[in-house]
């Protein structure tokens, strides 16, 4: 099959900021662009694998198509939790998201890479300004070492709601680390998109899991500074920024 001919053709079901989502509703296909790295999507597809196999969340199954540069998957029936906000006035989407971010981390011992390790060569490799390297690294260090299951991508997008329960979508940046660093970076992604929904959400999961606010907090700057490598908008990098030299 030729991505370029057949895969392209398929009907688009999802979009992000690297890969799109295709169907032929049968299956569903993660078509990445020719320039990314097939090593990159074989490390997905090894993640989802342990996600299917090793745990009890609901998951889908893959294989890897290196010649269509594209994972087949199966395909999910459901509605985005983004979604029935936007469209139906869902008003659970944040208990949604608590509630799959806190099954995730019941997980430890899974072959993922070390998030510690991981982010700190993307930091000290980064050309984000010295400052912000400096006030991420030190976030880091302060950080307890801590290794459970981790999406590092979690938000009201990447969770489907399904006749069998939630879906977490979207495996690709899933590492062992502390839970607090996962909660920072769906905190950042919320205050940037949802605002409003920040602090309600920071507060929810702090009560649940027992943890004091002020040891997400401690995260912010290093989770707002990977974040800043993903964004090209002016306006979110501002907003990153002040998290950085606020937090």
């Amino acid at each position: 099959m030729n991505q370029s001919s057949t895969m392209s053709n398929l009907r688009i079901i999802g979009k992000g900021r690297v890969a799109q989502i295709v169907t032929d509703d049968v299956w569903a296909y993660k078509l990445y662009p020719s320039w990314y790295p097939i090593e990159g999507i074989i490390k997905e597809a090894h993640i989802l694998t342990q996600i299917h196999t090793k745990t009890q969340l609901k998951s889908v199954a893959c294989e890897v198509l290196k010649d269509e540069h594209a994972l087949k998957m199966s395909l999910i029936h459901g509605k985005t939790i983004a979604d029935m906000m936007r469209k139906e006035k869902f008003k659970e989407g944040i208990q949604c998201l608590i509630q799959a971010q806190v099954e995730v981390f019941q997980y430890h011992d899974l072959d993922c890479e070390d998030a510690f390790t991981a982010f700190e060569s993307t930091l000290k490799h980064s050309s984000l300004q010295q400052e912000v390297k400096d006030k991420a690294l030190q976030s880091l260090s302060m950080i307890e070492r801590k290794y459970h299951l981790c999406h590092f991508d979690m938000h009201l997008e990447n969770i489907m709601m399904t006749d069998e329960g939630l879906v977490i979508l979207d495996w690709m940046n899933a590492k062992l680390g502390n839970p607090v660093m996962d909660i920072a970076r769906s905190y950042i992604i919320l205050y940037q998109y949802v605002k409003r929904q920040a602090n309600p959400y920071l507060k929810q999961i702090c009560k649940q899991m027992g943890i004091h606010s002020e040891e997400v907090k401690q995260a912010i700057p290093l989770m707002a500074a990977l974040r800043m490598l993903e964004e090209e908008s002016p306006q979110f990098k501002d907003q990153l920024s002040k998290l950085i030299h606020e937090s």
